[in-house]
């Protein structure tokens, strides 16, 4: 029931209407499982939400949706990062990546970096966290999307005084809130 409304489970209708009844019943198992793991999520229970995400990224890869399990595992990846578990976070969004570039879908992409530089950044690779945060930044001012780029750069920010570069941190701090107050 706390799944209804969602969109998740009618697109899984949807796209699962001509296969057969064990394929559509997992996809829809799949899907619930995802819409409530991100209700668990909104609700501040990481636990119940891990589990349920990864019961959802099971069912995916066995019926091969690569773009779902490719969301879920960035979910995953903000749980665990959300949570302060920043290795496995790493390693959650190290994965994820690979499978938002094998299907090409750059938001996503730009996405992962940006939440897998957190990660490096916790675990003190700020070089890292730089290259992921430079390669968001190009996607982000590719795909016009100027709040999340206001994030990067500032979040570049943070990371450039880490490094001590001060003037380089400055340069980003300014551009990227002006790009979020704007938003």
């Amino acid at each position: 029931p706390r799944a209804l409304g969602t969109h998740i489970a009618a697109d899984a209708l949807q796209s699962f209407r001509d296969r057969p009844r064990e394929q559509l019943e997992r996809r829809v198992r799949a899907a619930v499982a995802e819409s409530l793991a991100a209700a668990a999520r909104r609700q501040g229970d990481a636990s119940v939400a891990d589990r349920l995400y990864r019961a959802a990224l099971a069912d995916y890869r066995l019926l091969g949706e690569r773009r779902r399990a490719a969301w879920v595992l960035g979910s995953l990846g903000g749980i665990a990062l959300l949570a302060g578990f920043d290795a496995e976070a790493e390693s959650l969004l190290t994965e994820a990546l690979a499978a938002r570039r094998a299907i090409g879908d750059e938001r996503m992409i730009g996405n992962t970096l940006y939440d897998l530089s957190q990660a490096h950044y916790q675990l003190r690779r700020y070089e890292s966290a730089r290259a992921c945060l430079e390669e968001s930044r190009g996607i982000r001012e590719r795909t016009g999307q100027s709040a999340q780029l206001g994030s990067t750069l500032q979040f570049l920010g943070v990371t450039l005084a880490a490094l001590g570069e001060p003037d380089s941190a400055w340069v980003c701090f300014e551009r990227g809130i002006a790009l979020t107050s704007s938003a």
